[in-house]
């Protein structure tokens, strides 16, 4: 997901806990009903299309790994057949060629695999006075095995690429609609409280503020919830609240807003710490993946 749609997601939950906080407030606005109806469906819709876009890849990822498995394996069997050959000529640029094993291939990179089985292939198929004991049969054999990891190869990055363009459209959606509602929501609550609670509606529109849409980078951003905020609180967000990496001892604190983020790190899988004084911590596994930061909502509790 793009990162200022990451920042304006977090924005969407910042407003709807706001509401929460302030439902009676609301509640004596009939026309915010149905906007509010609006946001949480946004966000229902864009949570539902990054889970798309997330939706495992393996039964694709195996398909190509097969492939490729087939063409190194095909490949090693015909440069073991000419290696012989090309010791026995004293060609040591074609020894270093041919004098592999099948993991040469399979555990390069997709594009490295092919153009070393390409590689081996070509030296074969030019050199048949050489390599007197290749047959045109084991040529097409190994162009065969090519072409077809080759194919796969595409089908596979396309695949792939076609689910992730999908899905982020359906996220694009869902932020203009959440959007959309979020500006009707504020301009209502504006018209009711501006002159009676000027400070109040200023408070929604700091919520609605997108802040950090220039980070991209690998990391993790948190919001902190009260799932118990005292009486009379307008607000369940909770202030320098501590998100911790531990395997990394780097931590951050939550702002006034709710919200602490922790970027720069390595992609990996990492215990995450949440914890305020007077609240009973919490420790979760996160998996991170290179240029993605995760997005977490968190509600402590606080010690009884």
């Amino acid at each position: 997901m793009k990162k200022v749609y990451i920042w304006r997601l977090i924005n969407f939950f910042r407003v709807k806990n706001f509401i929460g906080s302030n439902q009676a407030k609301f509640d004596a606005i009939p026309t915010e009903a149905g906007e509010i109806a609006k946001l949480e469906a946004a966000i229902e819709e864009i949570q539902i299309a990054e889970d798309k876009q997330e939706t495992d890849t393996t039964g694709i990822t195996v398909e190509v790994e097969t492939a490729k498995k087939t063409m190194a394996d095909t490949m090693i069997i015909y440069a073991k057949k000419g290696l012989p050959m090309a010791r026995l000529a004293g060609k040591t640029e074609f020894v270093k060629i041919l004098e592999h094993k099948p993991y040469y291939i399979f555990r390069a990179s997709k594009t490295t695999a092919l153009s070393r089985a390409r590689i081996m292939k070509n030296t074969l198929a030019e050199n048949l006075t050489l390599f007197t004991n290749i047959e045109p049969a084991d040529i097409h054999d190994m162009e065969a095995v090519i072409a077809a990891y080759d194919d796969v190869k595409v089908d596979t990055q396309d695949a792939i690429g076609d689910k992730k363009e999908a899905g982020t459209a359906e996220i694009q959606k869902g932020y203009d609609k959440g959007n959309a509602a979020l500006k009707n929501i504020y301009d209502f609550f504006y018209g009711k409280y501006q002159k009676t609670e000027p400070a109040l509606v200023k408070k929604l529109a700091d919520c609605m503020v997108v802040d950090k849409t220039g980070v991209h980078h690998t990391g993790i951003t948190a919001l902190f919830l009260d799932g118990n905020p005292p009486e009379g609180s307008i607000t369940n967000l909770i202030q320098n609240g501590v998100l911790k990496i531990m395997e990394l001892n780097k931590q951050a604190v939550s702002d006034i807003n709710g919200v602490a983020s922790i970027i720069k790190i390595k992609p990996g899988t990492y215990h995450i710490e949440f914890s305020k004084t007077g609240f009973v911590t919490q420790t979760i596994i996160v998996k991170i993946k290179r240029g993605q930061i995760v997005t977490l909502e968190i509600t402590l509790v606080r010690v009884s």
